[in-house]
């Protein structure tokens, strides 16, 4: 099956109350230029929409090439994750023959869509490109608070990873690509993970994936490694080490590769690697944690919650210096983290909302 061009969705969704069938009641978010607000890849587009009936926001996922196998392994993951209610994933449907789209390029004229909630933030990749931008003097603009503020958000940002990581490497499911652009950063800071298309769910069991993850942050063995619950481990332990690292040396981004410390070729020549030459980084008692813990991943493949865990109970979030309400949110209250002595802290790890 042949699927339309981007500019082709465009036009079919500048025009939504026509062309969408059970979705004829969102409306496409318009940018300044008045253009719908949308992001692209190698295998979909997504816009950014409104319910018109409720002023929620949504995301419509569209499709510019065939997988083999879609439309089943959405149906499957949307049944494991409608029953999900966390703040680290969306819920998700996948809706047969829902836009109608004049295109030149199929001789179709109806075409699947995957319904998500709009996640607002940036993309791990954006937040961290910043820090490439600051240590470059030519690209350099932030004042002083403005860059005291980034840098503690950078120094929070490895405890809300791992809170992330630590939850869903307790679930029956996988994300099966975690990197950069496929989590987005709220602006308190929490983690959340987008793009489930290589997904592992337990109705999934002895299947061949979709993907086997990305370059840098899949595991070097990837290829002998079954499609199950430990797809994420590689991505979790390597993300989670990285931040660290740049929490410690921001001034690493600049010169990483794909927001990663250490690449899939370095991977295979660690001891070669200057980053357990950086005095800064292996005199950090977090750091070496988390690079144990990616050194057991990358020999065995096994990561479990308790590690991060540990690291969690016994390295706490920076302290920050400026004045915090100390009162409790609604969302706080649904929402939160509890360590092993039962204190609930706020996702960010800045509040304490409670203690059993």
């Amino acid at each position: 099956m042949n699927y339309p061009l981007i500019s082709e969705y465009i036009e079919s969704i500048k025009a939504a109350e026509d062309n969408l069938n059970q979705l004829s009641h969102l409306r496409p978010v318009l940018n300044g230029d008045g253009q719908p607000i949308m992001s692209s890849g190698n295998f979909a587009v997504v816009f950014k929409m409104k319910d018109e009936q409720t002023g929620k926001l949504h995301a419509i996922k569209c499709f510019l090439k065939e997988q083999e196998g879609r439309a089943e392994a959405y149906h499957l993951i949307s049944e494991e994750l409608k029953n999900i209610d966390s703040p680290y994933l969306t819920p998700i449907r996948y809706i047969e023959n829902e836009l109608f789209v004049d295109s030149q390029n199929s001789d179709e004229t109806e075409f699947p869509v995957l319904l998500m909630d709009w996640v607002e933030g940036e993309t791990l990749s954006s937040f961290l490109q910043k820090f490439a931008n600051l240590y470059d003097e030519n690209q350099a603009s932030w004042s002083i608070e403005e860059e005291n503020t980034a840098l503690f958000e950078l120094k929070c940002l490895p405890y809300n990873f791992i809170r992330m990581s630590s939850w869903l490497l307790k679930q029956t499911f996988a994300h099966g690509d975690i990197k950069p652009d496929n989590i987005i950063v709220r602006e308190d800071g929490t983690c959340v993970l987008i793009d489930y298309d290589g997904m592992y769910v337990s109705s999934m069991q002895g299947v061949n994936g979709q993907c086997i993850g990305t370059p840098n942050y899949r595991h070097p063995l990837a290829k002998e490694h079954r499609f199950d619950k430990n797809i994420d481990n590689y991505s979790i332990s390597i993300i989670a080490l990285s931040l660290c690292a740049y929490a410690i040396k921001p001034n690493l981004i600049n010169g990483s590769e794909d927001c990663c410390i250490i690449t899939e070729k370095e991977s295979i020549k660690l001891h070669e690697h200057n980053l357990l030459k950086n005095e800064a980084l292996m005199s950090d008692n977090l750091f070496k944690e988390l690079l144990s813990i990616y050194m057991h991943v990358l020999s065995q493949n096994k990561l479990g919650s308790e590690y991060f865990d540990e690291c969690i109970s016994d390295f706490l979030c920076p302290n920050n210096y400026d004045i915090l309400c100390t009162e409790s949110t609604e969302y706080e209250k649904e929402h939160y983290w509890e360590d092993k002595y039962g204190v609930r802290y706020s996702l960010d790890g800045r509040k304490v909302i409670g203690a059993s």
